[in-house]
């Protein structure tokens, strides 16, 4: 859809809000599945992302805040996900949104790049561990058409992926003047403050 837009659930006395950000993105098979990972891990895939070292540790906002690419065979979707206290919903949302602008705008840098590479490739190792874990990948080929090879190569993508690459789909499927939000707090607490951020029209 164009432009953001608010989707406010309201929960009474509640003293924290969930957040749910997303948009769609490109399915498993697309040539930018690779890139689109890693720039997803920099931005908010792992504990040193940027949106939970700005969100956590900076603003002190959230135990956590997560935000990633996620595929399926026919299409896939971005989305960030976190809980927050009731009375910094508003600045919470601002800034999330904030840094996924930065970021599509601005790319990652070659030292982010270097440490999601690493720990990307790394992972492969610790997730094909069993014979389930083993199947449950083999599985993967059919569900989303990816090629035979797709595994035995995917290590090897992921460590040649450069700045420039990653920077490229960070630009291309990154909307964050498309994002959907989904609040789920005190309505009437936080729904004047909402408004106040011109993210996008409420609806209920």
């Amino acid at each position: 859809r164009e432009g953001r837009r608010i989707i406010l659930v309201d929960r009474p006395g509640s003293v924290q809000s969930t957040l749910r950000l997303g948009h769609p993105a490109p399915h498993r098979a697309h040539p930018d599945h690779v890139p689109m990972a890693l720039a997803g891990t920099i931005l908010g895939g792992a504990f040193t992302s940027r949106l939970n070292h700005l969100i956590r540790e900076v603003r002190g906002y959230t135990y956590g805040i997560r935000g990633d690419f996620a595929s399926s065979r026919r299409f896939g979707r971005f989305g960030v996900s976190s809980g927050v206290q009731t009375a910094v919903t508003a600045p919470a949302l601002v800034e999330a949104v904030g840094e996924i602008s930065r970021t599509r705008s601005g790319g990652v840098t070659e030292e982010e790049l270097a440490v999601a590479r690493s720990w990307r490739a790394g992972q492969l190792s610790v997730e094909l561990q069993s014979p389930r874990a083993i199947a449950s990948a083999l599985t993967t080929l059919v569900v989303h058409d990816l090629p035979d090879d797709y595994h035995a190569r995917l290590r090897e993508a992921l460590l040649a992926a450069d700045v420039d690459q990653v920077n490229a789909a960070a630009a291309t499927h990154l909307h964050p003047d498309s994002l959907t939000l989904v609040v789920e707090g005190d309505a009437a607490m936080i729904r004047d403050d909402l408004a106040a951020t011109d993210l996008g029209e409420i609806t209920s």
